[in-house]
């Protein structure tokens, strides 16, 4: 039986909506929060202020972010007020964008049919669902934020515009304008389609003017104005009543903001900054793309020029395809032009090594604009021998932006920086996937891979005379690895901010201890990147708002009644609070403080010891920019070494910017040493305080290091009585080290013997029971007669040694080997323990 071709497109339609769910829900198990913070706290912080939730405390120490994703998520704040978890709507908000890119397809078909392009069916569905999975948009299906849903509307602002210019009417015109109108509601850097789509509209009413209605022409005139108008009172109002005094701490997502930074680039070394930068983004899409977007535009450049030459001399009208390559050319250059502003790096410029390594070829601000480059990319291959010249010029030119690009790396490595270490995948995931520590010329190797693949495409349609079915299966290997690839990228995140999951839910689960009405603070500081965990937090409790107060400044009445949060960056903050609260826990990045006077402080406490017990050790990495404070360098093939000088032995050095409880921790330092001498001592590590006391010294032997082979150290240390430890490293003679990655993990707890540790074991007891400590190792603790005494002195409690008459009520033990490898005693059973302590009860006495 011979399959029609509808059942076989039919068939290719179910294949892509599988696939693309299947992307999307292969990880949603695992997400379990708001993923990233600031930008995807504030679009839920506005949905949530939408629907009656008080998060501005936290909203005014956030930049500023549009609002139009935000009125998507007021139904689903609604459902928890039905008793749906946050978690749970933050994974149905993933799913819609499933929906949005099964909507990118089928308006991509629509558009290919509209235009009449000469494609087959099969390979315009493939050729459609290539650029629906393209890797920006698969990367982002898995965050609930504007980027998914940014992608669908502009398709449908392309297949309006077609509509528009093939038979302008009111219906289509309608909607194209609120859509543009609303786009740009959802991000300001939107505003490139905005001006691309009103460029076009002018030069399309312009030259048919005479043959157009006039009222058409004065309603998207009025439209314009009017939703004009309404968008600017919208963002005024959105922005009073959302954010706590009416501003947010930045204004960086602005319009305004922008123009002010294009006019400080108004110089000949800001235009050569803006040049570069806007090479690196064109760099990006065209590698992301292998090479199919530059085609696509190389196809409308000479197209559209080919057309106005004609007209100029033939007077020949611009149709419907020419409207539509003019609109997707200028939208896609115009939003490349502005990610360029957005993310300008300043090389002649004193700031030159601020930036991170992504800077360069940042890709997610002009991502969702390059669908229809790629359409018309993979068009003219298929077409390949009608369009050999664009071709050519589409490669030519990435090896233009290839130069660029390895040039500002090289600029980057001049000033010693690692364009790696602060690189964010999931912005410009090609060239992160693709990069290798070690490799001297990445940008060019990025550039040959892609045009590798690009040829492999190529090679595919000029092999099959049908050009059907092998380039088909070409385009299918590809949209197949975006998927994988999104899939993959998903995954690592989550494994990358297990930490935070980790930090943060262990104060959701003290908190939540308390009653809804009990009040949440936060002790204000002005430091944006600590307020992070806080506002994960903030999302986590809905509807319970978390406020800001300044220590001894207005502070609120009830504080004895409520739970007191800290960012654990701020040791001053922690003392000052310790004066008059219980520092009861510590998450490693925000600190929890109660009130005794508090009634739920017994509860609270417990929970608190329950989770510092349960906190499962974990590896945190360390931002290395952050530890460099004084150094001396040589540099080896544009990488950077820290050595001792003559001058008075400089050293890599700095605060790791993390509170940590006392223990015994494991610090791995990931480094490469040169110049060193066989049996001699290359240097040592230290780690203490800013005070210059030194805890521990690790040396390091030159053995290890003879042929330059990079290692890792790994330094246990015990901590006591830090909480913002300073590390430090020291090379002797010529000897150089270069440090890849810091990153520390918890092995061992050490509590201290205190009334605080050992008092929220002990509450449960009644007043008139008899305990006894037992002295297992046969040595008396000097912190007994401390918690003996004071806030338990209703307690009587005796030491005894090991193994005496057991005679008493309750028992406490130290946790010693002995003790956790199982002996209990007959007639005892365990009724409590933490970390460092187990409590017995006795039954036979």
């Amino acid at each position: 039986m011979m399959i029609t071709d509808k059942k076989k497109n039919l068939c290719l339609d179910i294949l892509f909506f599988v696939f693309t769910a299947i992307i999307c829900i292969w990880n949603l198990k695992d997400i379990n929060y708001v993923r990233v913070v600031d930008d995807g706290f504030v679009y839920w912080g506005i949905g949530a202020a939408f629907a009656g939730y008080d998060w501005k405390d936290l909203l005014s120490v956030s930049q500023y972010y549009a609002y139009g994703y935000s009125i998507l998520l007021v139904p689903l704040f609604w459902l928890t007020k039905l008793g749906v978890s946050m978690t749970a709507i933050y994974r149905i908000a993933i799913l819609l964008n499933i929906f949005f890119v099964w909507g990118n397809y089928l308006l991509s078909c629509k558009i290919l049919k509209e235009l009449e392009v000469r494609l087959p069916d099969t390979v315009k569905q493939i050729a459609s669902g290539l650029v629906a999975l393209y890797i920006g948009n698969v990367i982002q299906i898995n965050f609930a934020w504007t980027e998914c849903c940014l992608y669908f509307v502009y398709w449908l602002i392309v297949y309006l515009m077609v509509k528009v210019c093939k038979k302008p009417d009111y219906k289509h015109t309608f909607f194209l304008l609120l859509s543009l109108a609303y786009i740009v509601m959802m991000h300001m850097r939107a505003v490139g389609v905005v001006i691309a789509a009103a460029m076009v509209l002018v030069l399309y009413i312009l030259s048919n003017f005479r043959n157009l209605n006039k009222k058409w022409i004065g309603f998207v005139l009025i439209e314009s104005a009017v939703l004009a108008l309404i968008t600017a009172v919208l963002k005024k109002a959105v922005t009073a009543s959302v954010y706590l005094g009416g501003t947010a701490v930045e204004s960086t997502n602005n319009v305004s903001a922008n123009l002010e930074k294009t006019q400080s680039l108004l110089s000949v070394s800001g235009i050569l900054d803006l040049v570069m930068s806007m090479l690196g983004k064109l760099y990006y899409a065209g590698t992301a793309s292998f090479v199919l977007a530059f085609v696509g535009a190389a196809v409308a450049v000479f197209a559209l020029v080919k057309k106005v030459l004609q007209r100029w001399k033939e007077k020949e009208k611009f149709g419907i395809t020419e409207w539509t390559m003019l609109f997707a050319l200028l939208s896609f250059l115009g939003e490349n032009g502005i990610s360029a502003i957005f993310k300008c790096f300043r090389y002649f410029s004193a700031d030159a090594v601020s930036a991170r390594g992504d800077t360069i070829v940042f890709g997610r601000y002009s991502d969702f604009v390059i669908g229809p480059m790629i359409l018309l990319g993979i068009y003219a291959l298929y077409h390949i021998k009608e369009y050999g010249k664009e071709i050519f010029t589409a490669c030519l030119f990435l090896v233009v932006c290839a130069v660029s690009v390895q040039f500002q790396y090289n600029v980057l490595a001049y000033y010693g920086r690692d364009a790696y270490t602060t690189f964010r995948d999931n912005s410009s995931y090609w060239v992160g996937a693709l990069y290798q520590q070690d490799l001297t010329y990445f940008a060019y190797y990025v550039a040959f891979v892609s045009l590798l693949i690009f040829g492999v495409l190529c090679f595919l349609v000029v092999l099959n005379k049908e050009k059907k079915y092998l380039y088909g299966i070409g385009l299918t290997v590809v949209a197949v690895a975006w998927g994988i690839a999104g899939i993959k990228n998903s995954a690592d995140f989550i494994e990358e901010k297990k930490f935070k999951e980790k930090d943060v839910v262990s104060v959701y689960n003290i908190v939540n201890e308390t009653d809804s009405e009990v009040p949440v603070y936060l002790a204000y500081h002005n430091n944006r990147e600590a307020f992070i965990d806080v506002k994960v937090l903030q999302w986590m409790l809905g509807e319970r708002p978390v406020k800001l107060y300044e220590i001894g400044e207005n502070e609120p009445d009830n504080l004895k009644d409520a739970v007191i949060l800290c960012d654990s960056y701020q040791p001053r903050r922690m003392a000052m609070l310790s004066d008059d609260f219980e520092y009861l826990y510590n998450s490693g990045t925000i600190a929890l403080f109660m009130s005794r006077e508090n009634p739920f402080y017994q509860e609270v406490s417990a929970k608190a010891l329950e989770m510092q017990a349960l906190a499962a050790p974990g590896s945190t990495k360390l931002n290395l920019a952050d530890l460099v404070t004084e150094y001396s360098y040589v540099r080896d093939n544009g990488d950077m070494y820290y050595n001792y000088q003559a001058s008075g032995g400089a050293y890599l050095t700095g605060d790791m910017g993390v509170a940590l409880s006392d223990g015994t921790y494991e610090f791995a330092i990931d480094v490469r040493i040169k110049d060193c001498v066989a049996g001699s001592d290359v240097g040592y590590i230290t780690i203490g305080d800013n005070q210059g006391n030194i805890q521990d010294t690790y040396v390091i032997k030159a053995d290890d290091f003879m042929n330059a082979a990079r290692q890792t150290i790994r330094v246990p240390v015990e901590i006591k009585g830090i909480q913002t430890p300073f590390i430090g490293f020291y090379t002797y003679g010529e000897a150089a080290i270069r440090i890849f990655d810091i990153s520390y993990e918890k092995i061992k707890n050490n509590m201290a013997f205190s009334s605080e540790t050992i008092e929220p074991l002990l509450v449960q007891i009644p007043e008139n029971a008899r305990i006894c400590y037992v002295d297992t190792d046969g040595s008396s603790k000097t912190g007994f007669p401390e918690w003996q005494s004071g806030r338990m002195e209703y307690l009587s409690v005796d030491m005894i040694g090991y193994k005496e008459n057991f005679d008493a009520d309750y028992y406490l033990f130290e946790k010693t080997d002995e003790v956790i490898s199982g002996e209990v005693f007959e007639g005892m059973e365990v009724l409590k323990e933490d970390e460092s302590f187990i409590l017995f009860k006795n039954f036979a006495g």
